[in-house]
């Protein structure tokens, strides 16, 4: 490419992404309630004690196939 050429980025969005138009209906309330400190954490725990015995029961059966 010369330096004359200029390359731009796609700026179109998809469907999905778009933004709704003409805001909330009337009546309706958008709710957020962030997550504490302590509620990831929680989350991030369960996760991974999920992923801990997920992985030793695949090596359980690896081994037993084996």
């Amino acid at each position: 490419m010369s330096e004359d050429t200029i390359t731009r980025r796609s700026t179109r969005r998809n469907l999905a992404t778009q933004p709704i138009q003409g805001g909330p209906t009337k009546g309706q309330k958008i709710r957020h309630t962030p997550i504490s400190p302590d509620e990831l954490a929680e989350i991030i725990a369960d996760a991974r004690a999920q992923r801990t015995e997920e992985d030793i029961a695949s090596y359980a059966l690896r081994k037993r196939t084996a």
